[in-house]
């Protein structure tokens, strides 16, 4: 979340207003928290099937946890699948997004 030495030097040589700096400062910081929301969401997406697998009565983790049990080899796949593809459809969205938001970010 650094805004370089040389934007600094730059916004000093213009007069930048305090709310210029700060706008400076926020364009820097907002990427790198979205990138950290990213990661957070799969860590919480993992913890979300842990659980599902312990103690849940519902959900896709209670699903592959059943059909363990009772040796439906095809439906622990389908869960598999489905929170892989869920997983990839969240990061994907993620990144389209950070793109639109972000376009001077590269």
């Amino acid at each position: 979340m650094s805004v370089p030495k040389d934007y600094f030097d730059l916004a000093y040589s213009l007069n930048f207003t305090t709310w210029q700096r700060l706008k400076m400062k926020l364009q820097a910081a907002i990427p790198e928290m979205y990138d950290n929301m990213r990661i957070s969401l799969g860590l919480s997406w993992s913890y979300v099937i842990i659980v599902e697998l312990v103690a849940a009565q519902t959900g896709i983790g209670h699903m592959i946890k059943e059909a363990q049990r009772f040796s439906l080899t095809s439906n622990v796949y389908v869960g598999i699948l489905l929170m892989g593809l869920i997983g990839f459809l969240s990061d994907y969205l993620f990144r389209k997004s950070y793109i639109r938001l972000f376009p001077y970010k590269k």
